[in-house]
Protein backbone atom coordinates (compact mmCIF):
# COMPACT_ATOMS: atom_id res chain seq x y z
CA UNK A 1 0.00 0.00 0.00
CA UNK A 2 1.60 3.41 -1.08
CA UNK A 3 2.28 6.47 1.66
CA UNK A 4 1.28 9.64 1.40
CA UNK A 5 4.63 10.49 1.56
CA UNK A 6 4.99 8.86 -1.94
CA UNK A 7 2.47 10.28 -2.74
CA UNK A 8 4.18 13.63 -1.98
CA UNK A 9 7.00 12.39 -4.19
CA UNK A 10 5.43 12.28 -7.21
CA UNK A 11 4.36 14.95 -10.02
CA UNK A 12 0.79 16.58 -9.99
CA UNK A 13 -1.87 15.21 -11.67
CA UNK A 14 -3.77 11.67 -11.84
CA UNK A 15 -2.72 9.21 -9.13
CA UNK A 16 -3.62 5.74 -9.35
CA UNK A 17 -1.92 3.93 -6.39
CA UNK A 18 -4.10 3.21 -3.39
CA UNK A 19 -3.35 4.47 0.24
CA UNK A 20 -4.46 3.50 3.45
CA UNK A 21 -5.54 6.86 5.89
CA UNK A 22 -7.95 7.84 8.53
CA UNK A 23 -9.74 10.71 7.98
CA UNK A 24 -8.51 13.32 10.80
CA UNK A 25 -10.96 16.23 10.36
CA UNK A 26 -13.71 17.75 8.51
CA UNK A 27 -15.27 20.98 7.17
CA UNK A 28 -18.86 21.20 6.48
CA UNK A 29 -19.71 20.88 2.71
CA UNK A 30 -19.60 23.66 0.14
CA UNK A 31 -22.04 24.51 -1.84
CA UNK A 32 -21.79 26.07 -5.59
CA UNK A 33 -23.18 26.53 -8.71
CA UNK A 34 -21.51 24.71 -11.46
CA UNK A 35 -21.17 25.85 -15.23
CA UNK A 36 -23.90 24.26 -16.86
CA UNK A 37 -26.31 25.93 -13.87
CA UNK A 38 -26.55 23.20 -11.67
CA UNK A 39 -26.01 22.89 -7.22
CA UNK A 40 -22.99 21.12 -6.39
CA UNK A 41 -21.36 20.54 -3.45
CA UNK A 42 -17.32 19.56 -2.28
CA UNK A 43 -16.51 18.41 0.79
CA UNK A 44 -12.81 19.58 2.38
CA UNK A 45 -10.71 16.53 4.95
CA UNK A 46 -7.84 16.28 6.44
CA UNK A 47 -6.22 12.48 6.35
CA UNK A 48 -3.42 11.00 8.06
CA UNK A 49 -1.41 7.70 7.30
CA UNK A 50 0.27 7.89 11.00
CA UNK A 51 3.21 9.90 9.60
CA UNK A 52 2.13 12.43 7.63
CA UNK A 53 -1.22 14.66 7.46
CA UNK A 54 -2.84 16.28 3.88
CA UNK A 55 -5.50 17.98 2.83
CA UNK A 56 -8.00 16.50 0.46
CA UNK A 57 -11.37 17.89 -1.25
CA UNK A 58 -14.09 15.45 -2.36
CA UNK A 59 -16.82 16.88 -5.16
CA UNK A 60 -18.74 13.52 -5.59
CA UNK A 61 -21.35 13.39 -2.59
CA UNK A 62 -21.94 9.73 -2.35
CA UNK A 63 -18.73 9.50 -1.10
CA UNK A 64 -19.16 12.14 1.78
CA UNK A 65 -20.36 9.20 4.33
CA UNK A 66 -17.33 7.30 4.42
CA UNK A 67 -15.32 10.88 4.81
CA UNK A 68 -16.12 10.88 8.66
CA UNK A 69 -13.39 11.66 11.12
CA UNK A 70 -12.05 8.56 12.43
CA UNK A 71 -13.01 5.97 9.59
CA UNK A 72 -9.97 4.45 8.23
CA UNK A 73 -10.34 3.92 4.53
CA UNK A 74 -8.30 3.11 1.39
CA UNK A 75 -8.33 5.79 -1.72
CA UNK A 76 -7.44 5.86 -4.76
CA UNK A 77 -7.77 7.05 -8.60
CA UNK A 78 -7.16 10.32 -7.48
CA UNK A 79 -5.84 13.87 -8.56
CA UNK A 80 -2.60 15.18 -6.87
CA UNK A 81 -2.41 19.44 -7.30
CA UNK A 82 -0.21 21.99 -5.56
CA UNK A 83 -2.09 25.38 -3.71
CA UNK A 84 -0.55 27.84 -1.47
CA UNK A 85 2.43 25.59 -1.46
CA UNK A 86 0.33 22.92 -0.07
CA UNK A 87 -0.04 19.32 -1.58
CA UNK A 88 -3.84 18.52 -2.15
CA UNK A 89 -5.86 15.53 -2.65
CA UNK A 90 -8.37 15.33 -5.22
CA UNK A 91 -11.44 13.10 -5.26
CA UNK A 92 -13.45 12.56 -8.24
CA UNK A 93 -16.72 10.57 -9.37
CA UNK A 94 -14.08 8.43 -10.63
CA UNK A 95 -11.81 7.70 -7.24
CA UNK A 96 -12.27 4.75 -4.88
CA UNK A 97 -13.00 5.25 -1.23
CA UNK A 98 -13.18 1.73 0.46
CA UNK A 99 -13.85 1.42 3.91
CA UNK A 100 -10.60 -0.87 5.80
CA UNK A 101 -9.47 -1.82 8.88
CA UNK A 102 -8.44 0.51 11.73
CA UNK A 103 -5.50 2.50 11.15
CA UNK A 104 -3.53 3.58 14.22
CA UNK A 105 -3.11 7.82 14.02
CA UNK A 106 -2.13 9.49 16.82
CA UNK A 107 -3.78 12.17 18.39
CA UNK A 108 -1.83 15.47 17.19
CA UNK A 109 -2.22 14.31 13.62
CA UNK A 110 -6.00 15.02 14.09
CA UNK A 111 -4.75 18.91 15.58
CA UNK A 112 -1.98 18.81 12.68
CA UNK A 113 -5.44 18.08 10.43
CA UNK A 114 -7.86 20.98 12.06
CA UNK A 115 -5.11 23.33 11.92
CA UNK A 116 -4.76 22.81 8.44
CA UNK A 117 -7.74 22.88 6.79
CA UNK A 118 -8.73 26.26 8.39
CA UNK A 119 -6.55 29.23 7.71
CA UNK A 120 -3.91 30.36 9.46
CA UNK A 121 -1.51 33.00 8.75
CA UNK A 122 1.90 31.89 7.01
CA UNK A 123 5.26 31.59 7.90
CA UNK A 124 7.00 34.11 8.51
CA UNK A 125 10.51 34.84 6.71
CA UNK A 126 13.21 36.62 5.80
CA UNK A 127 12.74 38.29 2.72
CA UNK A 128 15.78 36.12 0.74
CA UNK A 129 14.12 32.90 1.96
CA UNK A 130 10.52 34.15 0.76
CA UNK A 131 11.65 34.79 -2.97
CA UNK A 132 12.97 31.73 -3.07
CA UNK A 133 10.05 29.95 -1.92
CA UNK A 134 8.02 27.61 -4.28
CA UNK A 135 5.80 29.41 -6.47
CA UNK A 136 2.60 30.32 -5.01
CA UNK A 137 3.04 29.11 -1.70
CA UNK A 138 1.69 31.74 0.96
CA UNK A 139 4.54 33.18 3.03
CA UNK A 140 5.06 36.04 5.76
CA UNK A 141 7.23 38.92 5.36
CA UNK A 142 8.48 41.99 7.17
CA UNK A 143 10.50 44.78 6.08
CA UNK A 144 11.66 48.48 5.34
CA UNK A 145 9.45 50.28 2.71
CA UNK A 146 12.15 51.79 0.66
CA UNK A 147 10.02 52.72 -2.80
CA UNK A 148 6.93 53.25 -3.38
CA UNK A 149 4.76 54.20 -6.01
CA UNK A 150 2.36 57.04 -6.83
CA UNK A 151 0.62 58.31 -9.93
CA UNK A 152 4.15 60.18 -10.47
CA UNK A 153 6.37 57.16 -10.69
CA UNK A 154 8.47 55.34 -7.82
CA UNK A 155 10.20 56.79 -5.64
CA UNK A 156 13.21 55.59 -3.58
CA UNK A 157 13.23 56.49 0.13
CA UNK A 158 16.66 54.90 0.82
CA UNK A 159 19.79 52.93 -0.82
CA UNK A 160 18.60 49.72 -1.77
CA UNK A 161 20.63 46.82 0.11
CA UNK A 162 23.76 46.15 -2.53
CA UNK A 163 23.47 42.78 -1.82
CA UNK A 164 20.57 42.34 -3.98
CA UNK A 165 21.91 42.45 -7.47
CA UNK A 166 19.65 41.86 -11.14
CA UNK A 167 23.59 40.87 -13.11
CA UNK A 168 23.17 37.57 -14.63
CA UNK A 169 25.53 34.71 -13.13
CA UNK A 170 27.44 32.86 -15.50
CA UNK A 171 28.14 29.06 -14.84
CA UNK A 172 31.72 28.00 -13.93
CA UNK A 173 33.99 25.35 -14.04
CA UNK A 174 36.65 25.05 -11.66
CA UNK A 175 39.57 22.40 -11.33
CA UNK A 176 40.01 21.30 -8.01
CA UNK A 177 41.27 18.57 -5.36
CA UNK A 178 40.88 14.57 -6.46
CA UNK A 179 37.57 13.34 -5.11
CA UNK A 180 37.81 9.72 -4.45
CA UNK A 181 34.64 8.07 -6.02
CA UNK A 182 34.14 3.66 -5.83
CA UNK A 183 34.52 2.32 -8.56
CA UNK A 184 31.01 1.25 -9.32
CA UNK A 185 30.39 4.49 -9.52
CA UNK A 186 31.92 4.24 -13.12
CA UNK A 187 30.56 1.18 -13.97
CA UNK A 188 27.04 2.71 -13.80
CA UNK A 189 27.41 5.82 -15.30
CA UNK A 190 28.95 3.85 -18.37
CA UNK A 191 26.91 1.11 -18.74
CA UNK A 192 23.39 2.51 -16.89
CA UNK A 193 23.49 6.20 -17.65
CA UNK A 194 24.74 7.23 -20.94
CA UNK A 195 24.79 3.81 -22.65
CA UNK A 196 21.31 1.61 -23.39
CA UNK A 197 20.07 -1.19 -22.12
CA UNK A 198 16.34 -2.22 -21.93
CA UNK A 199 14.44 -0.55 -19.17
CA UNK A 200 13.21 -2.58 -16.02
CA UNK A 201 9.64 -4.09 -16.50
CA UNK A 202 6.81 -3.13 -14.25
CA UNK A 203 3.57 -4.11 -13.68
CA UNK A 204 1.09 -2.02 -15.61
CA UNK A 205 -0.04 0.04 -12.58
CA UNK A 206 3.27 0.47 -11.82
CA UNK A 207 4.17 1.61 -14.94
CA UNK A 208 1.59 4.53 -14.85
CA UNK A 209 2.44 5.51 -11.95
CA UNK A 210 6.45 6.02 -13.05
CA UNK A 211 7.49 9.47 -13.30
CA UNK A 212 6.72 11.71 -16.54
CA UNK A 213 9.13 10.65 -19.58
CA UNK A 214 11.17 8.06 -17.36
CA UNK A 215 11.62 4.32 -19.18
CA UNK A 216 9.83 1.08 -18.91
CA UNK A 217 8.93 -1.87 -20.20
CA UNK A 218 5.50 -3.32 -19.74
CA UNK A 219 3.76 -6.87 -20.67
CA UNK A 220 0.35 -7.46 -21.17
CA UNK A 221 -2.21 -8.90 -23.25
CA UNK A 222 -3.38 -6.33 -26.13
CA UNK A 223 -7.81 -6.22 -25.67
CA UNK A 224 -8.22 -3.32 -28.11
CA UNK A 225 -5.80 -2.18 -31.32
CA UNK A 226 -7.51 1.06 -33.11
CA UNK A 227 -6.95 1.96 -36.70
CA UNK A 228 -3.47 3.51 -37.21
CA UNK A 229 -3.78 7.43 -38.16
CA UNK A 230 -1.19 9.56 -39.18
CA UNK A 231 -0.42 12.89 -37.26
CA UNK A 232 1.88 16.11 -37.27
CA UNK A 233 4.85 16.22 -34.85
CA UNK A 234 4.34 19.32 -32.95
CA UNK A 235 7.79 21.82 -34.05
CA UNK A 236 8.51 20.01 -36.85
CA UNK A 237 5.27 19.94 -39.03
CA UNK A 238 6.34 16.46 -39.93
CA UNK A 239 3.51 14.06 -40.61
CA UNK A 240 3.97 10.02 -39.25
CA UNK A 241 1.94 7.53 -38.58
CA UNK A 242 0.90 6.26 -34.76
CA UNK A 243 -1.50 2.90 -33.66
CA UNK A 244 -3.03 2.92 -30.40
CA UNK A 245 -3.72 -0.43 -28.75
CA UNK A 246 -4.46 -1.63 -25.15
CA UNK A 247 -2.83 -4.20 -23.09
CA UNK A 248 -3.72 -5.35 -19.49
CA UNK A 249 -2.56 -7.44 -16.96
CA UNK A 250 -3.44 -8.68 -13.49
CA UNK A 251 -3.09 -4.84 -12.13
CA UNK A 252 -4.69 -2.66 -15.09
CA UNK A 253 -4.90 -1.39 -18.29
CA UNK A 254 -3.28 0.93 -19.97
CA UNK A 255 -3.27 2.71 -23.67
CA UNK A 256 -0.16 2.79 -25.91
CA UNK A 257 0.51 4.28 -28.66
CA UNK A 258 3.29 3.11 -31.34
CA UNK A 259 4.99 6.04 -32.96
CA UNK A 260 6.19 5.85 -36.53
CA UNK A 261 7.75 2.16 -37.88
CA UNK A 262 5.82 0.51 -34.48
CA UNK A 263 2.74 1.20 -35.63
CA UNK A 264 3.86 -1.46 -38.41
CA UNK A 265 3.73 -4.37 -35.82
CA UNK A 266 2.28 -7.19 -36.60
CA UNK A 267 0.67 -7.40 -33.29
CA UNK A 268 -2.95 -8.36 -32.67
CA UNK A 269 -5.85 -8.24 -29.75
CA UNK A 270 -5.69 -11.34 -27.97
CA UNK A 271 -1.36 -11.56 -28.16
CA UNK A 272 0.75 -11.26 -25.02
CA UNK A 273 3.53 -9.04 -25.61
CA UNK A 274 6.45 -7.24 -24.17
CA UNK A 275 7.10 -3.73 -24.62
CA UNK A 276 10.68 -2.40 -23.62
CA UNK A 277 11.71 1.42 -23.47
CA UNK A 278 8.04 3.34 -23.22
CA UNK A 279 7.39 6.40 -21.39
CA UNK A 280 4.81 7.80 -19.54
CA UNK A 281 2.59 10.95 -20.85
CA UNK A 282 -0.72 12.80 -19.28
CA UNK A 283 -3.17 14.19 -21.63
CA UNK A 284 -6.81 15.77 -20.28
CA UNK A 285 -5.26 14.02 -16.76
CA UNK A 286 -5.23 10.88 -18.75
CA UNK A 287 -1.82 8.71 -18.16
CA UNK A 288 -0.61 6.80 -20.89
CA UNK A 289 2.35 4.92 -22.30
CA UNK A 290 4.03 5.81 -25.73
CA UNK A 291 7.04 4.53 -27.58
CA UNK A 292 10.29 6.04 -27.58
CA UNK A 293 12.94 5.49 -30.50
CA UNK A 294 14.64 2.75 -28.29
CA UNK A 295 11.35 0.29 -28.08
CA UNK A 296 10.69 -3.31 -29.15
CA UNK A 297 7.89 -4.99 -29.10
CA UNK A 298 7.73 -8.98 -29.72
CA UNK A 299 5.25 -11.65 -28.64
CA UNK A 300 5.77 -13.92 -25.82
CA UNK A 301 3.69 -16.27 -23.39
CA UNK A 302 1.71 -15.26 -20.89
CA UNK A 303 4.27 -16.40 -17.32
CA UNK A 304 1.50 -17.62 -14.97
CA UNK A 305 2.79 -16.57 -11.27
CA UNK A 306 1.27 -18.01 -7.75
CA UNK A 307 1.93 -16.10 -4.81
CA UNK A 308 0.74 -15.63 -1.14
CA UNK A 309 -1.12 -11.64 -0.67
CA UNK A 310 -2.32 -9.63 1.62
CA UNK A 311 -5.54 -8.28 1.51
CA UNK A 312 -6.24 -4.65 2.40
CA UNK A 313 -9.43 -3.43 1.16
CA UNK A 314 -11.64 -5.00 -2.02
CA UNK A 315 -13.90 -2.93 -4.20
CA UNK A 316 -16.12 -4.31 -6.33
CA UNK A 317 -17.54 -3.20 -9.75
CA UNK A 318 -19.86 -5.52 -12.27
CA UNK A 319 -18.45 -9.04 -12.56
CA UNK A 320 -14.69 -7.37 -11.11
CA UNK A 321 -13.49 -7.83 -7.41
CA UNK A 322 -10.55 -5.17 -7.26
CA UNK A 323 -7.81 -6.40 -4.27
CA UNK A 324 -5.99 -3.67 -2.78
CA UNK A 325 -2.98 -5.68 -1.07
CA UNK A 326 -1.02 -4.21 1.65
CA UNK A 327 1.88 -4.11 -0.50
CA UNK A 328 0.27 -1.20 -2.68
CA UNK A 329 -0.18 -3.55 -5.55
CA UNK A 330 -3.58 -4.09 -7.33
CA UNK A 331 -4.95 -7.61 -8.67
CA UNK A 332 -8.29 -7.64 -10.73
CA UNK A 333 -10.07 -11.00 -10.33
CA UNK A 334 -13.57 -12.19 -11.38
CA UNK A 335 -16.32 -11.58 -8.40
CA UNK A 336 -17.73 -15.30 -8.88
CA UNK A 337 -14.76 -16.61 -8.13
CA UNK A 338 -14.32 -14.57 -4.97
CA UNK A 339 -17.26 -14.84 -3.73
CA UNK A 340 -16.78 -18.88 -3.75
CA UNK A 341 -13.36 -18.73 -2.32
CA UNK A 342 -14.86 -16.20 0.78
CA UNK A 343 -18.54 -17.80 1.31
CA UNK A 344 -20.09 -14.90 0.38
CA UNK A 345 -23.02 -14.41 -1.68
CA UNK A 346 -23.90 -10.46 -2.09
CA UNK A 347 -21.10 -7.57 -3.20
CA UNK A 348 -21.75 -5.92 0.27
CA UNK A 349 -20.33 -8.60 1.66
CA UNK A 350 -17.76 -8.94 -0.17
CA UNK A 351 -16.82 -5.55 0.10
CA UNK A 352 -16.53 -5.79 3.84
CA UNK A 353 -14.80 -9.10 3.95
CA UNK A 354 -11.62 -7.11 5.36
CA UNK A 355 -13.32 -4.84 7.71
CA UNK A 356 -12.04 -6.86 10.98
CA UNK A 357 -8.92 -6.89 9.18
CA UNK A 358 -6.62 -8.13 6.07
CA UNK A 359 -7.23 -11.38 4.80
CA UNK A 360 -4.64 -13.72 3.33
CA UNK A 361 -5.39 -15.14 0.12
CA UNK A 362 -3.26 -17.33 -2.51
CA UNK A 363 -3.72 -16.53 -5.99
CA UNK A 364 -2.45 -17.83 -9.44
CA UNK A 365 -2.32 -15.82 -12.15
CA UNK A 366 -1.74 -15.87 -15.66
CA UNK A 367 -0.83 -13.04 -17.82
CA UNK A 368 -4.04 -10.94 -16.98
CA UNK A 369 -6.21 -13.33 -15.51
CA UNK A 370 -6.86 -14.64 -11.96
CA UNK A 371 -7.41 -17.97 -13.08
CA UNK A 372 -7.59 -19.65 -9.07
CA UNK A 373 -7.88 -18.17 -5.71
CA UNK A 374 -7.40 -20.04 -2.06
CA UNK A 375 -7.87 -18.76 1.37
CA UNK A 376 -4.97 -18.85 3.63
CA UNK A 377 -6.68 -17.82 7.19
Amino acid sequence: MSSLSSLLKERGGPYSKPFKVKVVAVLSPQHYTGRDGTDKSSLTIAVSDGETVLKAICYDSSKYAKLKVGNSIVIREVITKSEDGHHIIVMTKTSKVLSSAPLEVDQTKFTEGEDLIRHRPAESLKIAQALTSPLKKRVSVMGRIVQYCDKRGYHKIRRWSPHHSDDQKQSKVLSSAPLEVDQTKFTEGEEDLIRHRPAESLKIAQALTSPLKKRVSVMGRIVQEDEPQRVNVRGSGSEVKIKKITIEDSTGKAKVTLWRTMADTTVRPGDFVKITDVVTNVFNNTTTLQTTSLSAIEKCDAPIERKIVEVEAVGVEEEKAELYLTTGEIINVPLPLLQVTLGKETKDEVELCTASGPITLEVEISGADTIGINLMN
